[in-house]
């Protein structure tokens, strides 16, 4: 946990000291602010990763959505082929964020 409590200190002075964020768009939003919308933030991972989206999901504020993926024995690899292939991650912009958790079984 306090692993996952010093990634969310640097997350947030990461967030504070983004210069102008609000000059960031999607063209699909047209003028709207990138940084008015949630913050993804994806965990995928091998056993290592376990109940991590969970710890971080409740650590976190309200602007940001969690995802937590896990391949219990899966190689750095096979989770990598499996984020690939999500839908989900498409539409991922530059203040989303993608943690990979895994190594522990190559």
């Amino acid at each position: 946990l306090n692993s996952a409590q010093n990634f969310v200190q640097m997350k947030q002075a990461f967030i504070l000291n983004q210069k102008n964020p609000n000059k960031e768009t999607s063209p699909s939003e047209g003028n709207k602010s990138e940084f008015s919308e949630k913050i993804n933030l994806s965990i995928e991972g091998d056993s290592q990763g376990i109940r991590l989206g969970y710890y971080l999901d409740s650590l976190l504020n309200n602007n940001y959505r969690v995802y937590g993926h896990i391949q219990n024995g899966a190689p750095l690899e096979e989770i990598t082929r499996a984020t690939a292939r999500d839908v989900q991650y498409k539409s991922y912009m530059k203040k989303d964020y993608i943690v990979w958790i895994a190594g522990t079984n190559n």
